[in-house]
């Protein structure tokens, strides 16, 4: 059919969108509702996905301005989840399974 899906993570969001011709928003619909209700994660893909966290990760530590932010909203919002870096750390990106999706 064509068109663009894709995501994106924010402090207090993820979204999911698609760009589509006007006919075919049912079925650009229908496939968004099966990733969030219906996702198989193939262990091989979440290993890769994981890798790809990873050295984005790396890339904030590397770029003074993402790593202020996370060192600024670290400071404000101590032991709370909107204090917590959108990509999460390495120690918890290791732990991170099939399991804890399904949590």
């Amino acid at each position: 059919m064509g068109g663009d899906l894709n995501a994106e993570t924010g402090v207090e969001r993820t979204s999911y969108f698609a760009r589509v011709l006007a006919g075919d928003a049912d079925l650009a619909i229908d496939v968004i509702g099966d990733l969030l209700t219906e996702s198989a994660f193939d262990p091989d893909e979440l290993e890769r996905e994981k890798n790809v966290i990873l050295q984005e990760i790396g890339a904030v530590e590397d770029t003074p301005d993402d790593l202020v932010f996370d060192l600024l909203t670290a400071t404000a919002w101590p032991d709370q989840p909107i204090g917590r870096p959108i990509l999460g750390t390495p120690k918890g990106l290791e732990a991170f399974d099939r399991a804890a999706i399904d949590g």
